[in-house]
């Protein structure tokens, strides 16, 4: 009779690494944590290691409202698309991998621009487009399209790229000042502003973002990102008040990473609202620590 021989052998995981922010919570993983660029050093590695990698690109930038003193014609700023998202398995082996955190883009006076792209081991995420600006500025296309400003022709929103976003919304096209629609993000479209009087437009809300709640803190439990910004509000002539609290800041407005800005409020006077900057992207890597192999 033969006899048979088995072995267990027990490691503390599959990869040792260095590279940004590193945690270690107690659910058996190891979190590395980009907010700026920098390098992901695979040291040990074997065949069949892998890696979970979350991915989001920078917010869009979002612009002021149009202002035209004693004219009917001030139109809330659309809500910039919120940046894409990538989440997935990626092998990995020893060696270097650059890493690039997308910027946020700047807020405007006049035309914004889009979100910077992160990246990692080939694995892109793109920036959230631009909100829309003007009488009839459309929004920019990005990871999640920017919603585009009051008084554009519906249908005139930036799109977004499928698996990492959404597109925002159109405007309501309406004389007398119209409100910005939403940017989209990650699990929704931004979304259509509305009119609850004739003198006064509610921007979209934008899109929400990923939620993710299977990740463990810091990272995870509910944080949102990838969200799109609401659109600007407006208020028409005659008032002389400003239209501030018509800004709609939209279901995701709230989330962290790849958050595009909120278009700005406007009134038919100043003063009116400034469009908010996009947040910055961010990169986590993750990989278990308790893995066992047995023969």
């Amino acid at each position: 009779m033969g006899i048979i021989q088995s072995f267990f052998v027990k490691y503390q995981g599959n990869v040792e690494a260095t590279g940004g922010s590193i945690f270690s919570p107690p659910d058996g993983y190891r979190y590395h944590v980009f907010t700026t660029p920098g390098n992901f050093v695979v040291n040990t590695s074997y065949p069949w290691s892998t890696v979970e990698y979350f991915i989001v690109g920078g917010g869009g930038g979002a612009n002021n409202s149009n202002i035209v003193p004693s004219r009917s014609t001030a139109n809330g700023a659309g809500g910039a698309g919120g940046g894409g998202v990538r989440k997935g398995l990626s092998s990995i082996q020893t060696q270097t991998y650059p890493v690039v955190v997308g910027a946020g883009a700047a807020a405007n006076q006049g035309f914004s621009g889009n979100g910077g792209s992160s990246s990692f081991a080939s694995i892109t995420a793109s920036g959230g487009g631009y909100g829309g600006y003007g009488s009839s500025g459309p929004g920019g296309p990005g990871g999640s399209g920017g919603g585009a400003s009051g008084r554009t022709p519906f249908g005139v929103a930036g799109s977004g790229i499928p698996l990492q976003g959404n597109p925002g919304s159109s405007a309501n096209n309406v004389t007398g000042g119209g409100g910005g629609g939403g940017g989209g993000g990650y699990s929704q479209s931004g979304f259509s502003p509305e009119r609850p009087s004739p003198s006064v437009s509610v921007g979209g809300n934008g899109g929400t973002g990923y939620i993710l709640s299977e990740w463990d803190f810091p990272f995870g439990n509910g944080n949102i990102y990838g969200s799109g910004g609401g659109g600007g509000g407006s208020f028409a002539y005659p008032s002389r008040i400003s239209s501030t609290f018509y800004g709609s800041p939209g279901g995701g407005y709230y989330g962290l990473g790849g958050r595009g800005g909120k278009g700005g409020d406007s009134g038919s006077q100043q003063p009116f609202t400034l469009g908010t900057p996009g947040n910055p992207g961010i990169v986590i890597i993750r990989y278990n620590i308790s893995n066992s192999v047995q023969g």
